[in-house]
């Protein structure tokens, strides 16, 4: 992937991820909510491109670049062997859900794991795999804040994420393979 200049992120989308509540019946009921709103280009795939793209994903229609940001903070709060607080925070409940968290500086520093709920302050990872040193306040964190379980809206057109590519740490951009939901 070659640079990308501001000017070539020329369309305003809008991150959105998704909270479930249930029904009179206790069924799920999926319910999309804002999280960000950022540039980006959209491309439609044709020819060679999108024969490519879709060996890595079936039914990609779209390729779309933006930058990327990082959920980063200090731990806040009471911390334990499974969880991780920031009391600074308002997280979508679950929208980090299987997304790696690594401290990056501080008490635990170099370890990693993935996360399995959210609360709008707390992280929480797998009973299973406690972290060996248990974050304090001097712990910093990072996580990835795109999973696939958020979709991007451009005008009120939906798209899918299927596969991200070519993260690139000095340009700070990512590729998206996306499918354009059609209803």
């Amino acid at each position: 992937m070659r640079a990308v200049r501001a000017g070539q992120l020329d369309k305003v989308v809008t991150i959105e991820a998704v909270t479930e509540t249930q029904n009179a019946r206790g069924e799920p009921v999926p319910s999309w909510a804002a999280e960000a709103t950022v540039w980006a280009r959209i491309e439609p795939l044709r020819g060679q491109e999108l024969v490519t793209a879709q060996q890595r994903a079936a039914n990609v229609t779209h390729k779309i670049t933006m930058r990327y940001r990082d959920e980063r903070g200090t731990a806040t709060g009471a911390q334990t062997s499974t969880t991780l607080q920031d009391t600074t925070k308002t997280w979508t409940p679950n929208g980090f859900a299987s997304q790696e968290i690594t401290i990056t500086g501080g008490t635990g520093a170099g370890q990693s794991r993935t996360v399995r709920t959210n609360t709008g302050t707390t992280l929480t990872i797998d009973p299973a795999l406690p972290w060996a040193v248990t974050p304090d306040g001097t712990s910093t964190y990072l996580v990835r804040w795109l999973t696939m379980k958020k979709r991007i809206n451009y005008r009120g057109r939906i798209f899918n994420m299927q596969a991200l590519l070519n993260l690139e740490e000095a340009n700070r951009a990512f590729e998206i393979l996306a499918v354009e939901v059609t209803d």
